[in-house]
């Protein structure tokens, strides 16, 4: 009876244990996949797009693709400052610039600081 509470105890806190580490690379706020709308852009319109974040030894890196299969969007650099989620990329020769809020599944920001953008976190 003994050995089979030492046994017991060993799964409880090998599983205690497994669901802490489980927590912890799951709790970062900002990783994860997105669909996002740029809303009423001159001459274009609302533009949509998916944003995959994730992280590594050197930080974050983030792509972006269009739902429609079109070329994609390359991003020079992503950080996190003062809250915000900022990207910075290039498309068709273009310099762009994305500041992102992302609290929870939610995802508010600008798109070069004249474009309301409004996402939501892919399940």
């Amino acid at each position: 009876i003994n050995k089979m509470k030492k046994i017991l105890f060993l799964i409880v806190l090998v599983f205690t244990f497994s669901c802490g580490i489980n927590k912890n690379i799951n709790s970062d706020p900002y990783v994860g996949n997105y669909n996002m709308t740029i809303f009423d852009v001159d001459q274009i319109g609302d533009i949509f797009l998916e944003l995959s974040i994730s992280k590594n030894n050197n930080g974050y890196e983030s792509s972006f693709n269009f739902p429609e299969g079109e070329e994609s969007i390359e991003v020079i650099s992503s950080r996190v400052n003062n809250g915000f989620f900022e990207i910075e990329s290039t498309y068709q020769q273009y310099e762009l610039f994305m500041e992102l809020e992302i609290n929870k599944n939610k995802l508010l920001g600008t798109f070069m600081g004249m474009f309301d953008i409004e996402g939501k976190r892919i399940k």
